[in-house]
Parts: structure tokens; C-alpha cells; sequence
């Protein structure tokens, strides 16, 4: 991060924060901490705060403990802080315990919320079996296509189904062309 973006960072009157651990094939955890912030020009501006390995347990004192320093390492001021958005684990929202519940500690202020992302995908797992016949339909059509015409085939399952839907008369074209259901 550049020392002007820390700069604006200390100087926008809010933030938020969007905080992320996962544990890789080595076993090795890491945080991702994302900020959101309004920038000089007064509009919000995104960025990669830090990303750090959890040297102990990826449990939510000791992530707690990683921001925290963070935050006193760079003079962060926790009053600031408007928002904090996470993967909606139970844990780690829990209005009682979890990092949540700790950062709530550091400012009761601050609204916590689940990330939408995560949301979508849980969604997506307890969908009836119609739906999902649809939905895996959908997405390998999109894959197979996606992959011919461009080099980057991910979207989320929500952004690939809208994108669909805009494209259903080209869509149905092609499947007609191609003699299939």
C-alpha cells in the first residue's frame, strides 16, 4: 500500500474492513484484511490493508491480536472503523463470542455483517433439486462457452446467472444451431 493511501486512510473520517482466513494445503494461515475508505476526491476507494500468516492458530483472539497490532503499529483509531465484514462463520459472528463479538469490544459502533459472497454460496449448496439441475445446466453451458471466448472463465453463480439471463435469445440461438435442449 502506497503512503498516500495510508495517509487517506488516517484522514477518512470512517472505514470498514473485510477480514478473511484460510488455512492453505500446507497448513499454513493466512489473513487477508481488505479496507474501504473514502478517498481525497471523496469516494470510495478499496484496497489490501495487509495479508499476514497467523504464526499461532487461526482462532479469533489471535486474529483479533494481528489487527489489533496492526492498528497500533499504523494509529488506526478504532472509532473510525464503520464496518466489518467476514465469511459468516458462527464462530466468528457470534454476538457473544468470536471476532465479532471482539471488535465489537473495540468499537460498539461498528455493524458486522456477512459477506455476500459466502452467503450466495451457502445458498447455492441447499438449493431444491430442480433449481440445482438448472443451476449446474446453467453453469456448465456458461463454462464450456466462457472458456472458447476468453482466457478468464470465473464469475460468481449469481453474476453468471444474470449474465445468462441478458444473453437467453443469444443463448437460445446457439442451442437451437446446436440441435440441443
Amino acid at each position: 500500500m502506497t503512503l498516500k493511501n495510508k495517509l487517506l486512510i488516517k484522514c477518512s473520517p470512517y472505514f470498514a474492513l473485510q477480514c478473511d482466513k484460510s488455512t492453505d494445503v500446507l497448513q499454513c494461515r493466512q489473513l487477508l484484511v481488505f479496507i474501504r475508505f473514502l478517498n481525497d476526491n471523496k469516494t470510495f476507494q478499496e484496497e489490501l490493508l495487509f495479508s499476514q500468516e497467523l504464526e499461532t492458530t487461526s482462532q479469533d483472539t489471535d486474529v483479533m491480536n494481528v489487527i489489533s497490532q496492526y492498528f497500533e503499529k499504523h494509529a488506526l483509531m478504532w472509532q473510525k472503523l464503520a464496518g466489518f465484514c467476514t465469511d459468516g462463520v458462527p464462530a466468528v459472528l457470534g454476538s457473544r463470542s468470536g471476532l465479532a463479538a471482539l471488535i465489537k469490544k473495540k468499537n460498539p459502533y461498528a455493524i458486522t455483517t456477512h459477506c455476500v459472497i459466502h452467503r450466495q454460496a451457502l445458498a447455492a449448496k441447499t438449493l431444491p433439486e430442480c433449481f440445482a439441475i438448472t443451476m449446474k445446466t446453467a453453469i456448465k453451458l456458461w463454462t464450456r462457452n466462457t472458456f472458447f471466448h476468453t482466457e478468464v472463465p470465473w464469475l460468481s453463480k449469481g453474476n453468471m446467472l444474470s449474465r445468462l439471463y441478458e444473453l437467453r435469445e443469444e443463448v437460445k440461438l446457439f442451442l437451437t444451431n446446436k440441435k440441443n435442449k
